[in-house]
């Protein structure tokens, strides 16, 4: 399994969709949760650029490979007025109930559990209890972040909290034993989007595809031709065994290109995340 959690407020409207897909093709991304995304509208060609396909859903429930079990995927951005949370959790509690399976419950709850979840911001001691009532009633698992304390952060880092996570029934961790959930860099938006996946089910990289912004690239059209000219091509026979000879060329050569674009924002990315922690754990220092 691995399951992108990922809220979209604050990421600037032209790149959030790039960086989106970017980030399903780079974890091989099985299960895509939106929240927050402010889209009055939600056509199918917008998902499909978020996505990368079609091949998509609105409810998830299917059985999980050698399982019987059936897995109830529930994608969750919670509200922010007391009695709106009180009635989501009876609805969840109830569906939980009312339904055999398996359930994972993710996204952003806007809700925590307990006060050290918050950093400058106002903890209501209610709404916690609330909350940690139905997860004990619905007999979930909170599933700990690695690495962070916080998922959401203010511009001025003044106030954060642990809002978004991923709750468990107990029967999904009794199918996949090694489940573990992580945050990935933040990039355009102000919470941390949440990682699930399962270690030892890593299928490793994608196989070869063309895509079609290879074509933009400069130099690209001289390199199949000069590949196509070569006597390594003409020497095959087979179709297939032309399209090795090409996907050899390009792979590296696509590699080697994307690691000269991205050395000049390697140095600004490492210090933006060295600070982003500093934050996390409250070590930076103001300017004299």
């Amino acid at each position: 399994m691995k399951l992108l959690s990922i809220n979209l407020w604050g990421s600037k409207k032209r790149k959030k969709r790039v960086w989106v897909k970017e980030i399903c093709y780079g974890h091989n991304i099985q299960f895509l949760g939106i929240q927050e995304s402010k889209m009055s509208k939600l056509e199918l060609f917008r998902i499909k650029s978020l996505w990368g396909s079609y091949a998509f859903d609105y409810a998830l429930k299917g059985k999980w490979t050698f399982s019987d079990v059936d897995f109830f995927m529930i994608n969750i951005y919670g509200p922010q007025i007391t009695v709106a949370k009180g009635e989501l959790w009876d609805s969840l509690l109830a569906f939980i109930q009312e339904n055999n399976g398996a359930f994972v419950l993710f996204g952003d709850m806007n809700e925590v559990w307990v006060e050290e979840e918050r950093f400058g911001s106002i903890f209501n001691l209610v709404e916690a209890n609330n909350f940690n009532s139905f997860i004990g009633d619905a007999g979930l698992v909170d599933l700990p972040l690695n690495g962070r304390s916080f998922t959401w952060v203010n511009k001025p880092a003044s106030k954060m909290n642990r809002i978004d996570r991923v709750l468990v029934s107990h029967n999904v961790l009794e199918c996949l034993p090694e489940l573990k959930m992580e945050s990935l860099p933040r990039g355009h938006s102000d919470h941390w989007p949440i990682l699930l996946h399962n270690i030892k089910m890593d299928y490793g990289p994608f196989p070869f595809k063309f895509f079609q912004s290879w074509v933009k690239l400069e130099g690209f059209d001289e390199l199949v031709k000069c590949t196509v000219e070569s006597q390594e091509y003409k020497d095959q026979v087979e179709f297939n065994d032309k399209l090795k000879v090409l996907k050899n060329a390009i792979k590296p050569w696509v590699q080697n290109k994307r690691n000269s674009m991205k050395s000049r924002s390697k140095s600004a990315t490492y210090r933006l995340h060295v600070i982003e922690s500093k934050i996390d754990q409250h070590t930076v220092r103001k300017p004299d």
